[in-house]
């Protein structure tokens, strides 16, 4: 099976088989599973998180002690790359990851829960028995409903068996629950790709089309190790995460620009040289630009693709949720990116100079509608959006999707912008998704401006194979 972290396809949701117009491609999850972060209360701040360390009925548990797993998520012994290393050196200390407390008779080791249930792993659904056993058991143990004082629980079981163990964790949009197989539970990357689901990140394509395969940041799928992981995220997820937002300038597509723009990496964000490390280029539409300086350095050292090269991502961001985004290219000293045409508009980025030896590093970009751009970076401004025009929208024609469904079944199953569904089910022959084919998903022949969608709860699949539906509705207490 092909190393990643996702749900294999056929527990992509809640029911196993879809089933027609009754309850459509899967039952959602009850309304108090839904979005218990979209706000973004999840995103800064000191936090605690809970590792619950499984066994299960068969007696199997993960080989290492809570001591051992303690340090390998949080470095209290001297884990020198860990999730809560990793996650407060990309936020520059806006989240701070502590260990969750316990009563002194239920902590293990610090921020560890042992929990024992009866469900065992080796049987049908065998993970997703064991999730639900675990959270009913911690409820009644600490007498709690999940989540309780915890900000982010993670659950670690021995193992997967059977046809469908291709994933190597899955989590939560918006949500508090992550759950980590084998030994992937340590893997930095995989530790802060899942964490990047529960703070309403979606997955990272490349340059080829497919889901996981942007390599310069978390949320495709770059890395896997112990001390795998110092790398942050791309610029579209940048953005959404609200970590940079004092050194991220917006410039609306609508209007003529021709300005080279000076942008730094975010490893070096922290430096008072830094002036800007991140260009939203606002389109008007559903998704926009965002313009970033790849520096692999620091921070940001095991980088996997494009080092020190300016890269060009696109995606649509709301408040609560950065949705699927997609590499559009990066770009050495001298090349350049003509974009989609924005109305009469079609602008270049170039990459006009890289200098990795300046301290800071930088890159001055060209961002032209003109064909030139001023000769000297000047400051960057902001540029304030303006509101996006609407238009009216047609449908692909004749597209449906792997189960032979029409856009209709998305306006009858899905909220508007599909948050849900939009990014599975692909037609088997051309590869488009409903929220490519569709104007209720946000596609269509023209794509406009829709309200701030709330996607309803689904597991992410981390760097995933597959989709990111939930995998069972969790127990109520």
């Amino acid at each position: 099976t092909e190393e990643g972290i996702f749900l294999p396809p056929n527990k992509a949701v809640v029911t196993r088989k879809k089933e027609k117009k009754n309850n459509g491609k899967g039952k959602k999850n009850s309304q108090r599973e839904l979005n218990y972060y979209e706000n973004g209360e999840n995103r800064a701040g000191t936090k605690n998180y809970l590792v619950v360390r499984i066994t299960d009925g068969d007696n199997k548990a993960r080989s290492e002690n809570a001591i051992t797993m303690s340090d390998d998520i949080f470095g209290t012994t001297n884990d020198p790359i860990n999730l809560k290393s990793q996650m407060e050196a990309c936020s520059y200390n806006k989240l701070i990851v502590d260990p969750a407390p316990l009563p002194v008779e239920k902590e293990a080791a610090p921020g560890v829960l042992e929990v024992k249930v009866e469900a065992k792993l080796n049987s049908p659904d065998g993970v997703y028995l064991v999730e639900n056993a675990v959270t009913q058991q911690i409820q009644q143990e600490l007498n709690i409903t999940l989540p309780g004082d915890f900000d982010q629980v993670l659950y670690v079981v021995e193992d997967c068996y059977g046809d469908d163990c291709g994933y190597a964790a899955y989590a939560y949009y918006n949500h508090w629950r992550s759950l980590y197989r084998a030994q992937y539970y340590k893997h930095t990357g995989v530790l802060m790709h899942e964490i990047g689901h529960n703070l309403g990140m979606a997955h990272s394509g490349g340059l080829d089309g497919a889901t996981y395969t942007d390599h310069t940041g978390l949320m495709g799928n770059p890395l896997y190790g112990d001390d795998l992981g110092r790398m942050c995220f791309n610029p579209a997820k940048s953005a959404f995460i609200g970590w940079y937002d004092d050194k991220i300038i917006t410039i609306d597509l609508r209007q003529s620009h021709s300005q080279v723009h000076r942008l730094y990496g975010i490893s070096d964000y922290g430096s008072s040289s830094s002036s800007l490390v991140n260009i939203r280029l606002e389109t008007g539409l559903n998704e926009d630009y965002y313009v970033g300086f790849n520096r692999a350095t620091g921070i940001n050292e095991q980088n996997d693709e494009a080092d020190n090269e300016v890269t060009i991502t696109k995606a649509q961001n709301t408040f609560s949720f950065s949705y699927q985004s997609r590499l559009q290219a990066h770009l050495i000293q001298g090349e350049s990116k003509a974009l989609d045409p924005i109305g009469s508009r079609t602008f270049t980025i170039t990459a006009e100079t890289i200098n990795i030896n300046a301290d800071p590093s930088y890159a001055d970009v060209c961002i032209t509608d003109t064909g030139n751009c001023d000769a000297n970076p000047p400051s960057p401004t902001t540029v304030t959006p303006t509101p996006a025009p609407t238009s009216a929208c047609d449908d692909m024609a004749g597209w449906t999707d792997s189960y032979g469904d029409s856009c209709d079944w998305y306006e009858q199953y899905d909220s508007t912008g599909c948050p849900s569904y939009g990014e599975y089910w692909a037609n088997p022959d051309t590869g488009v998704t409903p929220n490519m084919a569709c104007c209720w998903c946000g596609g269509g022949s023209s794509l406009t401006s829709s309200p701030a969608l709330r996607p309803t709860l689904s597991p992410t699949s981390a760097p995933t194979l597959s989709p990111t539906s939930a995998p069972t509705s969790a127990p109520t207490s």
